[in-house]
């Protein structure tokens, strides 16, 4: 016998708190402020250190802004499905 189709199956218990999309949107903006939160607490860090500031001052923004548009990335995919 076949199986049910994998399309039936994931609709109907995979996720049980709403649609998928929600799901992404919702990670998504939980991502970002937690990557805001740590871009601030690093900052913080490096600024205590002062060893090298400027170079980890410019690491660290470039990882943020990449972070940050992956992050816009999920979430633009999630509500433009």
């Amino acid at each position: 016998m076949t199986s049910p189709s994998r399309r039936t199956r994931l609709d109907g218990g995979l996720w049980c708190c709403g649609s998928l999309q929600t799901a992404g949107v919702t990670v998504g903006v939980v991502n970002l402020t937690c990557l805001l939160f740590l871009f601030f607490w690093l900052i913080q860090i490096v600024y205590e250190e002062a060893h090298h500031f400027f170079v980890a001052t410019v690491v660290l923004c470039l990882l943020t802004f990449l972070f940050g548009v992956v992050n816009v990335c999920l979430v633009a995919g999630a509500v433009n499905r």
